[in-house]
């Protein structure tokens, strides 16, 4: 995943990693590490 500032404080864009193939797309959108 991808966490980018915004400029309000404390907020951030969260943009996750989206893997495609011929079949459709995937992402993983939760994991407790």
């Amino acid at each position: 995943m991808k966490a980018t500032r915004c400029k309000i404080a404390d907020v951030f864009l969260i943009e996750p990693k989206v893997f495609g193939d011929a079949r459709g797309f995937f992402f993983e959108s939760f994991n407790q590490k």
